[in-house]
């Protein structure tokens, strides 16, 4: 993406998907469209043959004016020789400065579906973006500033919210969002749990019994995302931290995050993927993520591998398609250690 990740997004990454619903394959995939950092790592080269040309371009121009032609003299030569490099070197071509592309409004839709847990989620945003700068320097390709709005449905929960981003710097991106979520009390969501257990079997007995509780729930994060490519290797890490308020008593198992919190309680993530483009559009590469929740003390590890493909223009007349698949192993949790989960999103962006 921008001196390198797959963007949701982006923000986003590969979701944390959950029982009725999570938040989506969207936290190991920043971004949406063609990635920035390739886009990055491309134009260092792009960057790179350019100062090449130009300097060919430069030489031949000078030598091109010195050339003696039959009519000329030899000391006719000689001045023109002279004369035509101290113009080059008085009067050095202007290097152009592309204007910065229009704002414009986009869409992005997913669906995205996780096995252990099993959970389904529908996600949509719109946005607007306004590019800042458009430099040759690979450091300043892609800046720009994104307000959205974003939607999202599950068989647990609904949510509807605010999205803001900045990228300052191809490597870097800064985001906040705040989200408003409404359980519906299905699936056994939200029961409280004083008892801190909040064991699948634990959980599945609360779905059977239909005890869930339907509540509103306020969720508001930050995040930093670094990214950077080089050649075809684009990595990224993505640090961010959630505030959680709810309406309960005791701790409660979450199923946006699959983790149990308490009612005001925050959750630090990150989320590293290293990766190689094997293929025009495809990325296949390994991805870690941490998760701790600050008053509950739950800790989360886990590790898999990813692929990301984006679908060929020439397949599709409309919207820029991407598959994505996580493949993973639990490393660090309490009920679910040494563990395989699977997941795989279809987006669009228009």
């Amino acid at each position: 993406m921008m001196l390198g990740s797959w963007p949701a997004s982006c923000t986003g990454t590969f979701p944390r998907l959950c029982p009725g619903g999570a938040r989506g394959v969207r936290a190991g995939v920043p971004g949406g469209g063609r990635t920035s950092g390739l886009r990055a790592g491309r134009s260092v080269l792009r960057w790179r043959r350019f100062q090449a040309c130009f300097l060919a371009a430069s030489t031949l121009g000078v030598l091109a004016a010195a050339a003696p032609t039959q009519a000329r003299s030899s000391s006719e030569e000689d001045a023109a020789i002279v004369e035509s490099a101290a113009g080059a070197v008085a009067e050095p071509p202007a290097a152009e400065v592309a204007s910065p592309p229009a704002p414009d409004w986009y869409l992005e839709s997913s669906l995205s579906a996780r096995v252990n847990p099993l959970s389904l989620l529908h996600w949509a945003r719109l946005g607007y973006r306004w590019p800042l700068l458009d430099s040759p320097s690979p450091f300043l390709q892609d800046t720009r500033f994104d307000v959205a709005a974003d939607v999202s449905a599950t068989p647990a929960y609904v949510s509807g919210g605010a999205f803001a981003e900045i990228t300052p710097l191809a490597i870097l991106k800064l985001r906040a969002s705040v989200q408003r979520l409404y359980y519906f009390g299905t699936l056994g969501c939200i029961s409280e749990l004083p008892d801190g257990d909040w064991s699948p079997e634990r959980l599945k007995a609360l779905e059977d019994a239909d005890s869930g509780r339907a509540m509103p729930a306020t969720r508001m994060e930050l995040g930093a995302l670094l990214q950077a490519a080089i050649g075809p290797v684009v990595a990224f890490v993505d640090n961010a931290y959630a505030w959680v308020l709810t309406e309960v008593d005791d701790p409660y198992y979450d199923p946006y995050d699959d983790l149990l919190l308490d009612p005001t309680d925050g959750i630090w993530s990150i989320n590293a993927v290293l990766g190689v483009e094997v293929t025009d559009g495809l990325l296949l590469g390994g991805r870690w993520e941490r998760l701790a929740v600050q008053f509950s003390g739950v800790r989360r590890q886990t590790v898999g591998i990813l692929a990301m493909w984006d679908v060929p223009a020439s397949w599709m007349s409309w919207g820029s398609p991407r598959v994505a698949a996580l493949v993973g192993l639990y490393v660090v949790d309490r009920y679910r250690l040494s563990e395989p989960f699977g997941a795989m999103e279809l987006s669009v962006r228009f």
